[in-house]
């Protein structure tokens, strides 16, 4: 009877791993995209430092062009996804962290699940 219980819990772990998975997988993904986007944003930002750099590197300073500072502030705005991606980062490792564990608890599962079918082996054969 304990051997069913255990065989039906299994069954239920492997539904939660598929869970995980694809929850895993999602939040790779999104990642992925937040990343990318900063990476752009980054590009931007380069773009308004080298034009700010070549209004301002003559000893008679041409004005900033007014983009620069329009552009900038809403690349700096945008640039606070790289928190956003860091800390998606940091909730993924967590959730490695369970999965790791739920797979830790499924091995310890299949080995009593195995244990008990000896143990009823051997209590059949003795009889």
């Amino acid at each position: 009877m304990s051997y069913l219980l255990s065989e039906a819990d299994r069954y239920t772990m492997d539904a939660l791993l598929e869970e995980v998975q694809a929850h895993l997988r999602t939040l790779s993904a999104e990642i992925a995209k937040l990343t990318a986007k900063a990476d752009r944003l980054d590009a931007v930002l380069d773009v308004c430092d080298r034009a700010d750099f070549e209004a301002t590197r003559w000893a008679d300073p041409f004005p900033v062009p007014p983009w620069v500072g329009e552009v900038r502030n809403a690349a700096l705005e945008g640039r606070d996804l790289t928190g956003l991606a860091k800390a998606a980062a940091r909730g993924l490792e967590l959730r490695r962290d369970v999965w790791n564990q739920i797979m830790a608890n499924r091995r310890e599962l299949d080995l009593q699940i195995n244990l008990a079918a000896a143990h009823e082996a051997n209590a059949e054969a003795q009889t």
